[in-house]
């Protein structure tokens, strides 16, 4: 549980550090910010390239439309697919991952904490 709240506090800072320099005008992503994200949380998790990349997308467009939606999702995701695709794209990859809940609990305790 201790390694489980440490790889929390490090994910929280480094996503933290990101969106507060990328996202007080909540624009569009560069392929450079993407990937800045993505190494963020290659650190952290064990998913393979397409997955990461996916869900660092996930998280941008999180930010972006600050919805759950997935149709809001797909148009706030970073690339140049149609929107369609990129619905289909959010909705593979949540049929194909599953999360460790605690890890996210955590992640969000440290949140409201701070």
């Amino acid at each position: 549980m201790k390694k489980l709240i440490i790889i929390s506090r490090q994910l929280y800072k480094s996503m933290h550090n990101y969106g507060a320099t990328v996202y007080p005008k909540l624009g569009g992503c560069t392929m450079k910010e993407l990937k800045i994200l993505e190494t963020a949380l290659d650190s952290h998790l064990t998913m393979n390239a397409a997955r990461l990349c996916c869900f660092a997308g996930i998280i941008i467009a999180l930010l972006k439309v600050r919805t759950v939606n997935f149709t809001q999702l797909a148009v706030g995701f970073p690339g140049k697919a149609k929107k369609d695709s990129k619905y289909r794209r959010i909705q593979r990859f949540f049929e194909s991952v599953s999360f460790d809940y605690t890890l996210i609990l955590v992640w969000q305790l440290l949140a409201l904490h701070r």
